[in-house]
């Protein structure tokens, strides 16, 4: 099992899994897109039904949000939906 980390969040400090997220085709995913279009790195934590995105100061609560879900990308460039991704990972 991986080795739990501490993550700071608007409910305190939690200790949870860092997970590298991949698609079905086993291509790592690389991205979130945001509401202006642009594309910014993550990380992804999880714990127990718990699941984190962590982003770069500038880029936090600005994540594009289609139907419940937030649009991944991967490293060939292809749109994922987070619960597809999520689901294949956790």
């Amino acid at each position: 099992m991986a080795p739990q980390v501490e993550v700071r969040t608007n409910y305190g400090i939690l200790l949870m899994i860092s997970v590298k997220l991949k698609t079905p085709e086993n291509v790592d995913v690389v991205g979130i897109k945001l509401i202006d279009g642009t594309i910014s790195s993550f990380e992804f934590f999880k714990k127990n039904n718990t699941c984190l995105y962590e982003l770069p100061p500038g880029d936090a609560g600005k994540m594009l949000m289609i139907a419940g879900d937030y649009i991944l990308i991967d490293a060939k460039g292809n749109e994922w939906l987070s619960s597809d991704i999520e689901f294949f990972n956790v």
